[in-house]
């Protein structure tokens, strides 16, 4: 019995440590970097950061400004 509510326990900690790490993504990856290091130090900083949970198949993309050219962004995702 005790052990029984130790998993049930065990398991709504980490539904919850999930459900924190995707949001912490999702914000992750709405900011624009302005170069792929920067974007993927945070994205491994952000890693380290999870107790539970790792994130893996980590990439960037770059895109260009709107009405610029020479202006490029990155982005994350996971």
């Amino acid at each position: 019995m005790r052990r029984d509510a130790d998993q049930r326990k065990l398991e709504k900690k980490l539904k919850k440590a999930e459900i924190e790490g995707q949001k912490k993504l999702r914000e992750l990856s709405n900011i624009e970097f302005a170069c792929d290091t920067d974007a993927l130090s945070a994205a491994r900083r952000l890693s380290t950061e999870l107790k539970y949970h790792n994130l893996t198949q980590i990439s960037s993309r770059q895109s260009t400004a709107k009405g610029d050219a020479n202006s490029t962004s990155s982005d994350i995702s996971s």
